[in-house]
């Protein structure tokens, strides 16, 4: 095991107890969301970041704003997207006078639950 790992395990001690004090529903609810933690996180800091745009965010500044490329912003948001209330709207404004209008994602309001 390598310092950065030990380090990290260490720093993490708190957390381990709290995991182990959870009911065992709560403990497989988060330990399949630890499965896929990277993604987890970036999916939630592009949809924080698209809750703070009231006037929407095209991919590229998502993707600026987080920290990842554009392509994997689209992805991400393309798969979560009617689970987590994010649309896609034609911009009012082209890129340019003669360009095509920017697509802008924006987070509805009240998405629908994804637990019942």
């Amino acid at each position: 095991m390598n310092q950065d790992t030990i380090d990290r395990l260490r720093a993490s001690g708190q957390l381990l107890q709290k995991f182990r004090e959870l009911r065992v529903n709560d403990r497989e609810f988060v330990t399949e969301l630890l499965q896929h933690s990277r993604s987890i996180l970036t999916a939630i800091a592009l949809i924080e970041e698209l809750e703070n745009a009231p006037n929407g965010m095209t991919y590229q500044e998502l993707a600026e704003a987080v920290g990842i490329h554009p392509n994997t912003a689209k992805q991400i948001l393309l798969a979560i997207g009617d689970d987590v209330g994010i649309e896609n709207q034609k911009s009012q404004v082209s890129i340019a006078k003669t360009g095509r209008q920017r697509n802008l994602l924006k987070k509805r309001k009240n998405p629908s639950p994804l637990i019942s």
